[in-house]
């Protein structure tokens, strides 16, 4: 880490050690030292959330660490503690807070020259859109992530990263490179150089181990590896984890076919000493029982651990939506097939409710993309097959929900299923229409608006021609911490209105997230497109913004590529992004206040 004082070396050390290696760290170091330093102060902070997090020791008296890092004007607090949120948010599928947080840890780390954070945050960004099953872009955030980290000798969140590319491919089926991957990442970790000793991740690399191995039928290997997951899972400090683990394991068994020691390791999870019966820590046991009774069409044990999964679930503080959408697929799937069709109907009514809830839970920003997108494509007759390789088993399993419900409805006679589907199609698209599509502080568009309008003009003016850009507002940061959140907020809305007014009715402004905005305008040419661009810049510059007996300003930084029509921008709108991005931070590069356009 930079400008890391002498004397707070130890307390770095620490902080390292709470990632790499916390099963080393002995309860006489956690007790808080005598710290002057606010910089060594967020370092033991930070380094006892990972330890938490990793071994299950407690932690109480946490500051705001984000009020921290704004009260002592340390940038690297600030993105570390909007990290740490984001990567909650995306743990509980709330991936569209959890990438806004992300883009604005990328800008603070970037401008602070802190590659380590912001590798961290493009690894976080991948697996974000590789749950939304965006793979293309996923992979490309991986690979900046790599280059980050490995250049920052970051070394354990390399291997981090490796086990991720790993994953897309274990969940394409190219094990060649999944292995290769998965390979370099144990290699990585258990570099002796690097003396590494976090449990829970190198039993995570032997989990991925053991599916490689026996996807290439190498079983006896796959064997080894698989028992050396459940044994390094159980030396883990945390109780959640170890559950959550065994969980886990139980149910690749279960994927593998080798349905009796998942049920075993089920077993063991349910075994499991908790802190309090009334904690929900078991609800993942039961999961994993469920689904293996239904694999060995045991329909009514599906149905008893199903139900006491759920039970379990009810006791936790924010049970998982997901979870309670499998469990109960597993109850009308189970009742189904036992000829219970009035149960089956009953929960299947439960699980349309609760996946309407889903859908809302992140007050309607990013959900729709995720829960509605596939009937809506097939609605308007947009659906393109994704590249076999590129889809992943969530996208498969999102899929195959709908064809066994809409087959279930067939079995039992409802005869007027094409109806009713025609009824499904309407609601989603009304749905689609009155979604808010507005960012409320700036009134302009936000990035959800995006998608629907380029299919839009793909639609209506597939040749016009387009280009893109992103826009980001010059020391924002600093702008914040000197005159506060309160202009800032004015002044975000100031230059959105300023831009709003230097672009045509038929351009599309939107906000991307923090300071970042992203506008795609009509240009015939890159002389047009140069021409726009320069004109917001000076319309930004000379605007100024009063507020009392103030008088502020403004500058931004613009990213752009080259024209192109809008059908090819709406197809290859992720490169075409990753590209205008790059331009932008070339702009920053060169010293703000300008533009650079990406002409490859």
């Amino acid at each position: 880490m930079q400008n890391t004082a002498p004397e707070d070396l130890p307390t770095l050390q620490f902080y390292f050690e709470s990632i790499g290696k916390p099963r080393a760290i002995k309860n006489t170091d956690l007790e808080q030292p005598d710290l002057t330093s606010p910089h060594a102060q967020a370092l033991y902070y930070f380094a006892r959330i990972y330890l938490e997090r990793y071994e299950g020791v407690p932690i109480s008296d946490l500051p705001d660490m984000v009020a921290f890092g704004n009260k002592h004007q340390l940038q690297w607090v600030i993105a570390e503690a909007k990290l740490n949120k984001a990567i909650e948010y995306i743990e509980t599928d709330d991936v569209w807070q959890g990438e806004l947080l992300l883009h604005d840890v990328i800008n603070i780390s970037r401008e602070i020259g802190y590659k380590a954070l912001q590798g961290r945050a493009y690894r976080w960004l991948g697996n974000a859109e590789i749950r939304r099953a965006q793979i293309k872009t996923g992979m490309r955030y991986y690979r900046t992530a790599f280059d980050l980290l490995d250049d920052s000798h970051f070394e354990i969140q390399v291997a981090m990263t490796l086990n991720n590319i790993a994953s897309v491919y274990m969940d394409t089926s190219d094990w060649v490179r999944a292995e290769n991957y998965i390979n370099q990442a144990i290699s990585t970790y258990l570099d002796k150089a690097n003396n590494f000793d976090n449990s829970l991740f190198l039993g995570i690399l032997y989990a991925n181990k053991s599916v490689v191995g026996f996807a290439k039928e190498k079983y006896s290997e796959s064997e080894y590896y698989f028992e050396q997951a459940v044994k390094l899972s159980m030396e883990t400090g945390s109780d959640s984890l170890k559950h959550t683990s065994l969980a886990n394991l139980s149910q690749l068994l279960n994927a593998m076919g080798k349905h009796d020691e998942s049920l075993e390791l089920a077993q063991q999870c349910l075994e499991l000493p908790t802190s309090s019966p009334k904690s929900g820590a078991k609800a993942s046991c039961y999961e994993a029982f469920s689904e293996t009774y239904m694999s060995k069409k045991q329909f009514e044990l599906a149905i008893v651990h199903a139900n006491k999964a759920l039970e379990q679930m009810s006791l936790t503080l924010t049970p998982e939506s997901q979870e309670r959408i499998g469990m109960l697929l597993v109850l009308v799937k189970a009742n189904q097939a036992l000829g219970r069709y009035e149960k089956a109907f009953y929960q299947l009514s439960k699980l349309r409710s609760l996946e309407k809830e889903y859908a809302s839970h992140v007050n309607g920003e990013e959900m729709l993309d995720i829960k509605f997108e596939l009937e809506a494509k097939l609605a308007q007759k947009e659906l393109k097959l994704l590249e076999a390789q590129n889809d992943l088993q969530a996208s498969k399993l999102q899929a195959q929900r709908y064809r066994e419900i809409f087959y279930f409805l067939s079995l039992i006679g409802i005869a007027s299923l094409g109806i009713r589907y025609v009824s499904r199609i309407k609601r989603v698209n009304r749905e689609l229409a009155e979604q808010n599509v507005i960012d409320p502080l700036t009134q302009v568009h936000n990035r959800r608006y995006l998608p629907h309008w380029l299919r839009n003009m793909a639609n209506t003016a597939p040749e016009s021609m387009f280009s893109l850009a992103v826009i980001d507002i010059d020391y924002f940061k600093q702008f914040n911490d000197t005159y506060g959140h309160d202009k800032g907020d004015q002044m975000l809305k100031h230059v959105s209105s300023v831009i709003k007014r230097s672009v045509r009715s038929k351009d599309l402004l939107a906000r991307w997230g923090g300071e970042e905005f992203v506008l795609v305008f009509e240009a015939k040419n890159i002389d047009e497109c140069s021409k726009t661009l320069e004109r917001l810049r000076k319309a930004v510059e000379n605007e100024k913004l009063s507020i009392n007996s103030l008088t502020l300003s403004a500058t931004i930084s613009i990213g752009a590529i080259k024209t192109m029509n809008v059908t090819m921008l709406n197809t290859n709108w992720d490169d075409c992004f990753m590209a205008a991005d790059q331009a932008l931070y070339e702009a920053k590069q060169a010293g703000r206040n300008q533009y650079k356009i990406n002409s490859g």
